[in-house]
């Protein structure tokens, strides 16, 4: 029972009755006006509460009262209005049986440590469901569309002449300048993360060599914005009745000037010190909040906004009908578009928080397309859940009537958009059975002719899913405390649980050591370079690999951790081979078999906490053998602007540096052995804690 409920729930109650504030305060017996002071308030004192309800008068207001009479000592209180109330509630309700069973004078310890566990997995089990946050993750290749599709289905466009056009201008390299999250909120806002004095430096480095050189150094739109901002911009001129434009940073260069006093300049410039702002809001009272929006997201993209530097993130506040009708606290994460490379740490960092729903983007007539099947390649290689547990969908956008000249098996064209939609659904799927790849949920949404709602729709429909997981968890986990508390084969199931700990020491005996090395790190990075973006490959060759559209050490990351999902595969699949078949030989003990099912979903908790941390012991294995290597990268940059064959070339640097570099086999070895540890700490070890018995010496001692 609580003493305050949020005002919120109770002016929700009054809203789904149909009453308005002025034809609630006669029911009420006080003024229109008290009735909106009272609703401003976060919380309303209960016997106040009470009273609001009866005057409602609605079967919500008898569940809201029944739902705040209820006692939650073991867990936190959800509002009325969260969406999983009532699995809360069951969770809430189990955690409280197993404190009682425990609190009981004859209970037995040896079942200590299978309470605890139960009660720490429901704990679990509610802290995610408690929470509400989720993100989803835009990702696509440059060009195809994604920042145009996203600003239509949030709303974020304005008339132009040829209809309308997004809020974030994407330039003519087709890519915007940072990644842009929206938020809903009451008000227009604009919060900007910039780019570090350092960074910065590091971007008119490879803008300045790169002309030195001849050489694409960063994209148009970086180069669009250090020129605003340093007001160094090409300027026509009229030389023998020709118009030509005349860039400033060739003529220092050609005139001798050295590229580190040229970049001294640039940087003096641009007077990163003044630019220190990172927020805006336009007041909620103001109208035009779009066109006030997309002027300063402009001005901040071009770097024509004397207060801020570099962006490196743009948050994007506004009052949004569509996003806000989510059951959830949705955040919309564009990220920067794809070219080259999909192996890139902001990405996998994506995939694998168990909060985000990452939407992989194809245009129609390349579904799935090449970008997104590389990801779910990656996501199968390194055994990532992220497909298993529905945190990935391919999002395709048609553009006009692309979808009425697909053709079916039959080659004949559809009549309809949606059979169009059909036919191109079932080939993608297809397609990636045919790569061996996992099938994910495909939608569809074009966005100069659809309802954005749908598209909507059909993504919270999934975090929804991605949410019932966890659903399914608590049915189970409650089960399962239901089964221990009221178990009446106690020595039957203390015999099993005895079989079960010695069958999982066996396992573990068996399989202390990973087995031998699949495949090393470096070919991973090897691989990716000769097919990735070159000037990407260059910007991380002058930064000693740190580049995060090309970072040399997370490609070695993934590469360990492929090789170590590899190596780990039949282990993972033995041991839940073994937990099935105990599931079977213990079939007419509940409390024991419920056990076994919670322990091969955690297995896979396990298996995705050792992946990710072999992937982070790769990324720091070799840092400080790279970190030195002076030789190999001033080979890399020097090669830049060497005529065809750049990606090749340093592919087969970086291949000969790892073969011939004797100083590496402490990394390998400190690879191995790392891996070797976190096997045996997060899975081996985890193993055995799971399924000890904890028995006293005494234990059918009859003296």
């Amino acid at each position: 029972m609580t003493n305050e409920i949020p005002t919120v729930v109770l002016r929700t109650a009054r809203e789904n009755a149909g009453y308005t504030q002025s034809s609630l305060a006669p029911r009420l017996g006080i003024t229109p006006s008290v009735v909106s002071r009272m609703e401003k308030a976060e919380f309303t004192e209960r016997n106040v509460a009470w009273r609001y309800l009866d005057a409602v008068e609605s079967t919500e207001g008898t569940e809201i009262k029944e739902f705040y009479d209820r006692r939650w000592t073991q867990s936190e209180r959800p509002s009325f209005l969260h969406p999983d109330r009532d699995t809360l509630w069951q969770i809430e309700q189990s955690l409280h049986s197993l404190a009682a069973f425990e609190a009981k004078p004859d209970f037995d310890p040896i079942l200590g440590r299978p309470l605890n566990s139960l009660r720490s997995r429901l704990l679990a089990t509610a802290q995610y469901l408690l929470r509400t946050d989720h993100t989803i993750a835009w990702v696509g290749q440059i060009g195809f569309g994604k920042t145009t599709a996203l600003s239509y289905a949030t709303g974020l466009t304005l008339p132009s002449d040829t209809g309308r056009q997004s809020v974030f201008p994407t330039g003519s390299g087709r890519m915007t300048l940072c990644e842009v999250v929206i938020k809903v909120a009451p008000a227009f806002g604009l919060a900007v993360d910039c780019l570090s004095v350092d960074e910065v430096r590091e971007l008119v480095s490879d803008m300045v060599n790169g002309l030195a050189k001849r050489e694409t150094g960063i994209s148009t739109e970086m180069d669009r914005v250090l020129r605003a901002m340093a007001g160094i911009h090409r300027e026509a001129v009229v030389d023998n009745g020709k118009k030509r434009f005349v860039d400033p940073l060739k003529v220092m260069l050609d005139a001798g000037d050295k590229p580190y006093d040229i970049i001294n300049r640039v940087m003096a410039r641009l007077n990163l010190e003044a630019r220190t702002g990172n927020t805006m809001i336009l007041s909620e009272d103001k109208v035009g909040g779009l066109e006030w929006l997309a002027g300063n997201v402009a001005k901040i993209n071009s770097g024509q906004h004397s207060d801020f530097g570099v962006p490196n993130r743009i948050t994007v506040l506004l009052p949004s009908k569509v996003l806000a009708g989510s059951p959830y606290d949705i955040s919309i994460l564009d990220t920067k578009g794809i070219e080259g490379t999909t192996q890139r740490r902001d990405l996998r960092l994506q995939i694998d928080d168990i909060r985000t729903l990452t939407v992989l983007c194809s245009r129609f007539n390349d579904a799935p397309g090449d970008k997104p099947m590389a990801l779910l390649r990656e996501v199968s290689d390194t055994r990532s859940d992220a497909a298993e547990r529905g945190r990935l969908c391919i999002v395709v956008l048609p553009w006009l009537d692309e979808a009425l000249g697909v053709r079916g098996d039959d080659g004949a064209t559809p009549t309809t958009i949606e059979d169009g939609y059909l036919i191109r659904e079932d080939q993608a799927l297809d397609a990636l059975s045919r790569e061996g790849l996992p099938e994910v949920p495909i939608y569809f949404y074009n966005a100069l002719k659809e309802n954005p709602a749908v598209i909507w729709k059909n993504l919270n429909d999934q975090i929804g899913k991605l949410r019932g997981r966890y659903h399914d968890r608590a049915q189970q986990l409650a089960a399962g405390a239901d089964a221990l508390v009221n178990d009446a084969h106690a020595a039957a199931s203390l015999e099993a649980r005895q079989q079960i700990s010695e069958a999982i020491d066996r396992f573990v005996e068996r399989k202390a050591e990973l087995p031998m090395l699949v495949q090393a790190a470096h070919q991973n990075l090897i691989e990716q370079t000769r097919w990735g973006t070159a000037s990407s490959i260059a910007a991380s060759m002058n930064r000693r690999g740190g580049w995060s559209q090309f970072s040399v050490h997370h490609l070695l990351g993934v590469g360990v951790r492929a090789d170590a999902a590899a190596r780990s595969m039949k282990a993972f699949i033995g041991i839940d081979e073994i937990v099935k078949d105990l599931e079977d030989q213990f079939q007419h003990l509940p409390d024991v078999t419920q056990s076994l099912a919670a322990l091969r979903d955690e297995m896979k908790d396990w298996e995705q906490e050792f992946l990710a941390q072999a992937l982070a012991l790769g990324r720091a294995a070799f840092k400080p053998q790279l970190d030195e290597a002076n030789d190999l990268w001033r080979a890399c940059v020097e090669r830049w602007g060497g005529g065809p064959g750049y990606r090749e070339a340093v592919a087969d640097m970086i291949e000969e540096w790892f073969k011939s570099n004797e100083e590496l086999d402490g990394a390998r070895r400190a690879v191995e052995s790392g891996l070797n540890q976190i096997w045996r700490e997060l899975v081996l070890n985890a193993l055995i804690a799971a399924t000890r018995i904890d028995v006293p010496d005494n234990l059918g001692d009859p003296t």
